[in-house]
């Protein structure tokens, strides 16, 4: 058990250690909203989004292929996260 801060109930302690998100996870998920971006206007009865579409299958695709091709992207977010919290 940690140490107890401000004589509150909760152990505010980092004891336990979280894993980051996948290289293969990011790139398929931002791939997958791009891709369903590309084909919204088919709803409509528009013409789809071929340059984003096209966008969203490469990110896809490089995802399932090679995940570390993503991996600049999810090395920065959790540092990007971290300017807007208190430590």
């Amino acid at each position: 058990m940690g140490r107890l801060q401000s004589g509150l109930h909760e152990d505010f302690a980092d004891e336990e250690s979280t894993k980051g998100p996948s290289e293969r996870g990011f790139g398929v998920v931002v791939g997958g909203v791009l891709f369903a971006f590309a084909l919204w206007p088919l709803v409509r009865g528009r013409p789809a989004r071929v340059y984003v579409g096209t966008l969203g299958a490469l990110l896809i695709a490089a995802a399932l292929v090679h995940p570390a091709s993503s991996s600049p992207s999810t090395v920065r977010g959790p540092r990007w996260g971290s300017c807007c919290t208190a430590s």
